[in-house]
């Protein structure tokens, strides 16, 4: 199966503005009122799921990111540290108050990531909403491009790291002590790309650089990493390249 890497837009996390409000279905229309309605709704975008969870997310209930400009957007993915079986809603708008379009929903959220997919819409404003009940356990959300890097070659490799630190004393007894939770690295090679995937590529990098954490699909498991270096690529061919993709897994 392909692989995938889903992103965050760029300015997700630094140039964006997060509101809380109220819904109405009636004329799909959104009224702020941000400290009264959701409680840590600001940590959607916090680029970690160990920040607090976001809570008293109720019956049409809304939290609405502003992008200052219209951004083209094609999935969203939830961080659940509890499963919650009520539905989320995803809309967006150019208008921050009105004419807002349904562009998809989750039935029910398991613990970990939950991505949804959908035809890509460009608009300034983009809100979630919950449908039937408290939404809890939510951490993290990401908004942005859904990128499709094809079936990486066999020699693609993963490898666990222990994080365990040995030392021995004068007399050989030998000591272990755990800093740490092992973790996963991955070295994804892409044994031929065209120039398309490539200016995808380099734009997926400048957007995360090795700052932004994003979501690694592996055609059956989502994982939460970041880029531990550039990206390689080797030319084999006029307008074809090799490529290495060098991820390592996140907690935080």
């Amino acid at each position: 199966m392909a692989h995938k890497l889903y992103y965050s837009i760029d300015g997700y996390y630094d140039s964006t503005v997060v509101a809380a409000g109220s819904f109405d279905q009636s004329d799909n229309s959104f009224t702020v009122t941000d400290g009264s309605q959701v409680t840590n709704e600001a940590n959607i975008n916090s680029n970690s799921i160990s920040d607090a969870a976001i809570s008293s997310f109720g019956t049409n209930d809304v939290i609405r990111v502003d992008f200052g400009v219209t951004k083209t957007i094609d999935f969203i993915a939830n961080y659940h540290s509890v499963a919650d079986t009520n539905d989320l809603y995803f809309y967006s708008s150019n208008s921050s108050a009105a004419s807002y379009s349904n562009r998809g929903n989750i039935n029910s959220s398991a613990v970990g990531w939950n991505v949804t997919e959908f035809t890509e819409a460009t608009n300034r404003y983009w809100a979630l909403r919950s449908q039937d009940g408290a939404f809890d356990g939510m951490h993290e959300v990401i908004m942005g491009a859904a990128l499709d890097i094809g079936q990486p070659e066999v020699g693609n490799t993963e490898n666990e790291q222990y994080n365990t630190v040995y030392n021995k004393a004068y007399n050989g007894t030998q000591y272990s002590n755990k800093i740490d939770k092992p973790f996963t690295e991955w070295t994804i090679k892409l044994p031929i790309i065209d120039t398309t995937l490539k200016s995808a590529l380099d734009t997926f990098q400048s957007t995360v650089q090795n700052k932004f954490k994003f979501i690694y699909n592996d055609g059956s498991s989502n994982h939460y990493v970041r880029l531990v270096a550039p990206i390689t690529y080797v030319l084999l061919a006029p307008l074809v390249y090799t490529a290495t993709i060098k991820l390592k897994e996140s907690f935080e």
